[in-house]
C-alpha cells in the first residue's frame, strides 16, 4: 500500500498492516497510523513519553546486553572455542597398561588400548570385550 505523508510517498507492507490489525485488534486506518508512528514518520507524544521512561529505567540497556550475549555465544565456534586441556594421569595410564599386559598373559587377543587413560578393548574366547576405567572423586 502506498501512502503520501508530509509530501513524500511511502510504501507500507500489507503484511505489517495485517499483523498490526490482528495483534492489536484495530482498524486499518489505526494500523496505518501505528505503523507510521513506529517508523518515526508521525509523532505520538504518548509513545515518546513511554520511550523516555524506558530509557531512564535502564530496561533497554539490559535487553541490549542480553542480545549481545546471545550474539557472542553464537560466535563461539571453531577457533574461538576454548581449547580443552587434559591433565596428565599417570596412575590411570599405569593401570591400563598393566591390564593390557595381564590380558596378553591370560590368552586374550586383539588387545587395543583405545585411550591410554581410559579404554582397553580385546577378544577373549571369541567374544569382544571393552574395559572402561573411571576414577571416582575422593570424598570430602
Amino acid at each position: 500500500m502506498r501512502i503520501e505523508i508530509n509530501g513524500k510517498k511511502k510504501n507500507i507492507p500489507d503484511i505489517d498492516i495485517s499483523k498490526i490489525m490482528k495483534g492489536l485488534e484495530v482498524t486499518k486506518e489505526e494500523a496505518i497510523q501505528i505503523w507510521l508512528e513506529d517508523e518515526g514518520l508521525l509523532i505520538n507524544e504518548e509513545q515518546n513519553e513511554l520511550d523516555k521512561k524506558a530509557q531512564a529505567s535502564g530496561v533497554l540497556r539490559t535487553i541490549h546486553d542480553a542480545e549481545n550475549v546471545k550474539v557472542t555465544a553464537k560466535k563461539m565456534t571453531g577457533d574461538n572455542k576454548r581449547k580443552r586441556t587434559v591433565k596428565p594421569q599417570p596412575d590411570k595410564e599405569y593401570i591400563i597398561s598393566t591390564i593390557a599386559e595381564m590380558l596378553t598373559v591370560n590368552g586374550a587377543t586383539d588387545i587395543n588400548i583405545e585411550n591410554a587413560t581410559k579404554i582397553v578393548t580385546f577378544v577373549y574366547n571369541g567374544a569382544p570385550y571393552k574395559i572402561n576405567l573411571t576414577a571416582t572423586r575422593t570424598p570430602k
